[in-house]
């Protein structure tokens, strides 16, 4: 067909199609296809060949083909090709049989897995020879997998087809493992690739001038990106080159199994990657320290940025080295990219997430593992043996980081400072430990799958803390303090009255349940803590799915909008129609789960502290135990307007005030909302107490209150818990979602005027 149609002459001095070679070409091939290669035939087919070359022989000596140089060559292969069949025509039967009993590999079946790295070895040194594995793979599908079913087949046992099917697998199993050389050598030579265009090729201008040409053409470089681009295209074309085969019971396809080697290898790199990089040990010191670099703490944050850093080239040199490899493969790239990231993350934080479940994953049951690309399993480091993989350190890196013990948390700016004074002035100073610049760290180094990751196992400890709490009140506050606070509770109703023997009453009760606020105070923060982190990593999900993928998030909100409708519609018919059935459909659950995996992959699936983790049973006397709570550890803060959040007066108080109003949101968001109201309600008494006793001790004991004008009057004298309540009290609010409407039920509106 092509010296058909490559079959010209010159007429006129311009080329023109010879029709008559045209014909002739056609009827040499009809001939050739009409050759017939049965044993009654050999000698008539070999004389008749022989004719063939001879023809091709003599045409070649036409004027016009011997000037046409891509003819020649045609005629030069055809030759060569009928030379073949001549030599394959003359074979007999019996030399057939002799030779598929010779090279019968049937006996090798066990020891031919000690080959593979000289054959790995082999294809490394000459890539071609990777068309000779078909060969090799044949003759084990004919040897290795007749000779167990031979005498089964015989006998018509009815396990043949199971038995020809385990050795099929294992068939499969050795060509995977033979052609992982393949994705691994790539691998090497497109991170060199990378390297080499990354680093030592100039991007080229719109315009060059002439005199820069010498510069900007960089011979040496441009020539090692070709070899080591050829390189690569004679692995690929070597494998695309070889023809589906029929292995036992499976069809080998080698653009499927190339591109299983591609991803088996991008998941073990990656893996390797983001396990060896990850790690980060613990702070030295729980302090943020003196001396000119900030500190142990300071010294962490800048570790924890340089890993994240490192890992950041990595990965987009891995992202790089796919996107090259896809025009040579025919495949998606970035589409294989994202699906492997997503798999990795998603596996490594199902298995990190079992230290909080009591039903484990198995690594061999996880969702995310598969036969033809698995993905591998490190052991936890001895720096760090509470955290099974790189999602775990990572998570406890930032909780580390950002402890609510040594931190300040400014809500405004979403950032965590440290405090330190400078040595000189003793003036004091912030320090950026965390902030959303990190964030954009952290979605450049492990993508937006990590960015899910990470928020996932912040809930899976917010969940785990909570379900701590509950076990801890049931277990100890209840039959020590249950009584107690009952009668706290007794003491302070109604809400709307102040008690009446005042601050002694609260004083007294906070003495009663001292003990019992310390693992209040650890749960508080830690959760606040962890929501405040999820808070973060959701806004950053947001903002970059507004920004990089606006037609995709505006379609996944009108879908949730319209999605929504229907189902409040529906639900309005039931109610006007009870006899029907309108309950969601399991069609209705899927498409909710889906949708819900969007929204969070969007940073949309809601407000954090709406989030109900837990369901339980009421507490009893928690509201009274959070009010103690609040009122004890206020005093010790105070109100930084730069950062606009309550700081602990001394540094060794072990709290913050943000991560302490987050947690208490958290944890009332998991009941009914009167328990928010009761909370709002006797925070609010305990100010109308203070200021009472304020007045009272400023008119030297006589008088009584006199209303707002005489509250006015004294404002100047309110004491400093004053004011820290009522912050306590609005920054509580704006977290949880209540308006401030509703707060003033319970205060004053001139009071937030006059101090906040």
């Amino acid at each position: 067909q092509q010296l058909i149609a490559n079959s010209t002459a010159t007429r006129g001095g311009m080329n023109e199609k010879d029709d008559g070679l045209s014909k002739w070409f056609l009827r040499m091939g009809e001939e050739i296809n009409s050759l017939s290669y049965g044993d009654e035939h050999r000698t008539v087919t070999g004389r008749k060949i022989q004719l063939c070359i001879q023809a091709l022989e003599d045409v070649e000596q036409f004027d016009a083909i011997d000037r046409n140089l891509q003819v020649k060559s045609f005629l030069e292969d055809c030759k060569n090709l009928l030379l073949q069949m001549v030599r394959v025509v003359n074979i007999k039967e019996d030399v057939i049989s002799v030779l598929r009993s010779v090279t019968s590999f049937s006996y090798a079946w066990q020891i031919i897995h000690d080959y593979i790295p000289d054959i790995h070895m082999r294809v490394r040194r000459a890539p071609e020879t990777v068309t000779a594995l078909r060969a090799l793979f044949l003759k084990l599908a004919n040897g290795g997998l007749s000779l167990p079913t031979a005498r089964m087949k015989q006998c018509s046992s009815p396990d043949v087809n199971r038995v020809s099917e385990y050795y099929s697998n294992e068939l499969v199993s050795f060509v995977r493992s033979v052609l992982d050389v393949i994705p691994k050598s790539v691998f090497l030579i497109l991170l060199q690739i990378v390297s080499v265009m990354e680093g030592k090729l100039k991007p080229l201008p719109i315009k060059v001038e002439v005199d820069s040409l010498e510069e900007y053409a960089q011979l040496d470089e441009r020539f090692q990106l070709a070899r080591l681009t050829h390189d690569v295209s004679i692995y690929f074309s070597a494998v695309l080159s070889m023809e589906s085969a029929l292995l036992g019971s499976f069809c080998i396809d080698p653009h499927k199994l190339l591109e299983e080697s591609v991803r088996k290898e991008l998941v073990r790199q990656v893996s390797a990657a983001m396990h060896h990089l990850l790690q980060f040990g613990a702070i030295q010191s729980t302090g943020v320290g003196g001396g000119e670099d900030g500190g142990p703490v300071l010294a962490f944050k800048k570790k924890l940025e340089n890993r994240l850093m490192s890992l950041e080239k990595k990965m987009e040199g891995f992202r790089l080295a796919i996107e090259y490899i896809q025009d040579y493969i025919g495949i998606s790239g970035l589409a294989i990219w994202g699906e492997e990231m997503k798999r990795i993350i998603g596996y490594n934080v199902e298995q990190e997430a079992n230290k909080y479940l009591r039903t484990k994953t198995l690594p061999t049951n996880s969702q995310y593992q598969s036969s033809s690309t698995p993905l591998p399993t490190f052991p936890p480091t001895p720096s760090e043996p509470t955290s099974f993989n790189f999602t775990g350190r990572l998570t406890t890196a930032l909780l580390r980081l950002t402890n609510s013990q040594t931190t300040v948390y400014s809500h405004t700016n979403s950032t965590w400072y440290a405090q330190r004074r400078q040595s000189k002035t003793n003036k004091k100073i912030q320090i950026t430990l965390y902030s959303p610049v990190t964030n954009a760290l952290l979605t450049r180094s492990v993508g937006f799958p990590g960015l899910m990751g990470l928020h996932t196992l912040l809930s899976f400890r917010i969940r785990h803390e909570l379900k701590r709490f509950f076990q801890y009140y049931r277990a100890t506050v209840t039959p020590r303090a249950g009584a107690i606070l009952e009668q706290i509770r007794d003491g302070l109703f109604p809400e709307w009255k102040m008690p009446s023997i005042g601050l002694e009453f609260y004083a007294a009760a906070m003495c009663k349940v001292e003990k019992l606020l310390t693992p209040v105070s650890a749960c508080l923060h830690r959760v606040g803590q962890a929501q405040l982190l999820r808070m973060g990593l959701a806004t950053q999900l947001k903002m970059r799915a507004r920004r990089d993928g606006v037609v995709m998030h505006r379609a996944v909100m009108d879908f949730n909008n319209d999605f929504f409708m229907r189902l409040n519609a529906r639900w309005k018919a039931a109610a006007h129609k009870p006899n029907e059935n309108h309950t969601t459909t399991l069609r209705d659950n899927k498409v909710l789960e889906g949708l819900t995996q969007l929204l969070e992959a969007c940073g949309e699936s809601g407000d954090a502290t709406s989030t109900v983790f837990l369901t339980t049973e009421p507490l009893e006397g928690l509201p009274v135990l959070l009010l103690l709570f609040t009122i004890y550890h206020v005093p010790k803060l105070y109100y930084d307007e730069d950062l606009d959040a309550l700081v602990r007066s001394e540094s060794e108080y072990m709290f913050d005030g943000w991560p302490m109003v987050t947690g208490m949101a958290t944890l009332l968001k998991q009941f009914h909302p009167s328990y928010g109201k009761s909370v709002l309600a006797y925070l609010g008494q305990f100010v109308k107490s203070v200021i009472h006793a304020s007045r009272t001790a400023h008119q030297g004991g006589t008088g009584t209150v006199g209303g707002a004008s005489a509250l006015v009057e004294v404002v100047t004298e309110y004491p400093p818990e004053v004011k820290m309540t009522l912050i306590f009290m609005k920054q509580f609010c704006e977290v949880a979602g209540v308006k401030m409407e509703a707060l003033y039920e319970y205060v004053p509106e001139f009071l937030f005027d006059l101090c906040c």
